[in-house]
């Protein structure tokens, strides 16, 4: 049988007043497993896990750049 897992994660941050930013990651993979419709493998659920842990991960590095920018301009403002 074959199966589509799919997993997706998004996150939103608040840079500023009116300016946030939010990252979006999907990721699919098709497997072939001789299951029965309804049983699921650990492996399977161990692959699902894999997915949703990289689209988070992938995510979280993504609004690391912006968290850093952010803390970067409350600095600067707060040596003016």
């Amino acid at each position: 049988m074959l199966i589509k897992i799919s997993r997706s994660f998004s996150k939103k941050i608040q840079i500023k007043t009116y300016e946030p930013v939010e990252s979006f990651c999907a990721a699919e993979v098709e497997i072939d497993t001789p299951e029965a419709v309804g049983g699921v493998s650990n492996d399977t659920i161990a692959l699902s896990s894999v997915l949703d842990n990289f689209c988070q991960s992938e995510v979280e590095k993504t609004l690391a750049q912006y968290k850093k920018i952010d803390k970067k301009n409350i600095k600067e403002e707060a040596d003016e």
